[in-house]
């Protein structure tokens, strides 16, 4: 949902790992990512859970950038930032605006069921303990 996505090399991915802990993502959040990768990589992506490396992330266009290491991402978001907010306010907000009108009108769609729905499965029984598992599996990898 971010207006521009910049990311350093490494060794970790990015991705929408939902499938993997057992939540649906919502359509607004899978629309989402079919705008950045395209329909059809967008649904290998969310139906596996793939997660993907940084180099692959820019390749498929769920980044924008790739930089050598956290100061340099840190100063290519901010640089990209000073950009645009040299531009003419209006212009720059009114066309974002407009670019973006369909992500506010599906969030618009969502009811109090479709949340309270995606609430009460991310605190399901099944959901959680996927998450604890792999929180486990990630603290082990780290020591």
């Amino acid at each position: 949902m971010c207006d521009y996505r910049v990311i350093s090399r490494g060794d970790y991915g990015i991705g929408l790992n939902e499938t993997r802990v057992g939540l649906i993502i919502p359509p607004v959040l899978q629309n989402a990512m079919a705008r950045l990768v395209g329909p059809r990589l967008a649904e290998h992506m969310i139906v596996a859970g793939s997660i993907i490396n940084p180099e692959d992330a820019l390749k498929t266009g769920l980044v924008d950038a790739l930089d050598t290491g956290f100061e340099a991402t840190i100063q290519n978001a901010v640089q990209w930032c000073e950009e645009l907010l040299s531009l003419p306010s209006h212009a720059m907000l009114g066309n974002r605006a407009n670019a973006r009108a369909h992500f506010k009108q599906e969030f618009a769609s969502h009811t109090d069921e479709s949340i309270a729905s995606f609430v009460e499965t991310w605190f399901s029984d099944e959901t959680q303990a996927v998450m604890k598992a792999l929180v486990t599996q990630l603290k082990s990898k780290s020591r």
